[in-house]
This record gives structure tokens, sequence and C-alpha cells, in this order.
């Protein structure tokens, strides 16, 4: 990425304006990049497609994306839960 003049882009500048907005608006210091994973997550969770989530995250291969979104620890509960109903039940032996 270059800057409007063709310079190349210092590979730092986005995360130090991040940091300066959060202090501005008296927030707590949050990495830029986790606050990319919770984007994606959070897009992911209201049902915006992967390809959207992937250019507005500006990734080039969507496996990158996919990266990102992570679950929510009720989705790999409901998951297992699932699972149980479709596995057979052990009969365990009387005491």
């Amino acid at each position: 990425m270059c800057t409007t003049d063709g310079k190349p882009r210092d590979p730092d500048a986005d995360s130090k304006a991040w940091a300066r907005a959060l202090k501005r608006a008296g927030l707590p210091h949050v990495p830029l990049h986790a606050a990319r994973h919770s984007c994606a997550s959070l897009l992911r969770d209201a049902g915006v497609a992967e390809r959207v989530i992937q250019s507005i995250l500006g990734h080039t291969d969507v496996k990158t994306t996919q990266g990102y979104a992570h679950q929510r620890d009720h989705e790999a509960f409901d998951a297992m839960r699932t699972l149980a109903t479709v596995l057979p039940v052990p009969q365990l032996p009387a005491r």
C-alpha cells in the first residue's frame, strides 16, 4: 500500500492511528489486530456473507478471513449437544 503521493506507507501507521483514536475516545488499548478479529466475528454472527467480510478486512483469500472469525462458546456447546443426540448412549453396568 502507498500514500497518496505514491511513497511507501509506514507499516505501523494504521496501528499508531488506532492507538491515538482509542486514547482520544478514553478507551483502553486494544491491539488493532485483535479488533480485526472481533470485527470479523461480529459480522459473521450478524449473518454477513464471508465474501463481504473478506472485502471489509482486505483479505485476498477467504481462507484468511475464515481464520479471523471465531465461534462463540455457546456455538461449540450446542454443536456438542447435537452430537450427543446422534451418538448411541452406552448402557452402564449396574452396581
